[in-house]
């Protein structure tokens, strides 16, 4: 009924008329078995080690216009001022995609050199050099990482969702044409795991 290797995804649309026929009886097998997901290759650059995604962290841009006849609703980010300000801070395109962190909570190492951008809530962000040594940086301005560098986002002050943005973008396969995550549908990249690596491309 779905596929997300065909063209279109969804087998059946509204409106279509379907005829059941009678298969015959099963295989002696029984059904086949599920086939299981190969796992993410190690990235082969420089990325993101995730070490608490906090409450709710996804990977969101644009969205999937077009796509309800699917059954796949938009999604994309919720607050699109916020994405193309962090895309614009690093020098990406607008409409890039960026990790979306509901009440911040995230944390993560970068491995290599990297240019960031944090926007949207008020969050405190503090990073942790491989020496120990910590600062704080500003929301809405380019940071500049050095490999070893922790980065935490706090508790925000004021607003719900921070996006974070990195020069360059990430390296992640589009689905349905789209890096957005949508947690009702099940499609696309889910950060949600206690470590996560995310390669950046350049």
């Amino acid at each position: 009924m779905w596929d997300l290797n065909r063209a279109e995804s969804a087998l059946l649309r509204p409106g279509y008329k379907v005829r059941f026929t009678d298969a015959g009886p099963l295989p002696a097998g029984g059904l086949p078995a599920s086939t299981a997901q190969a796992s993410a290759a190690a990235p082969s650059g420089a990325y993101l080690q995730i070490i608490t995604p906090g409450l709710h962290c996804v990977l969101q841009d644009m969205g999937r216009p077009g796509q309800t006849g699917q059954g796949v609703s938009r999604s994309g980010a919720l607050d699109l001022g916020a994405l193309r300000a962090a895309n614009r801070a690093v020098g990406n395109p607008s409409d890039m995609a960026c990790v979306e962190a509901v009440l911040g909570g995230l944390s993560f190492i970068c491995h290599g050199h990297a240019v960031i951008a944090i926007t949207g809530a008020q969050t405190p962000v503090i990073i942790t050099n491989a020496s120990g040594l910590q600062w704080s940086a500003d929301n809405y301005q380019p940071i500049e990482l050095e490999p070893g560098d922790k980065v935490s986002l706090g508790s925000p002050s004021a607003g719900l969702r921070s996006y974070l943005a990195i020069r360059g973008g990430f390296e992640v396969t589009a689905v349905l044409g789209s890096l957005s995550t949508d947690t009702l549908a099940q499609v696309g990249p889910l950060l949600s795991r206690p470590v996560t690596d995310w390669a950046l491309t350049r």
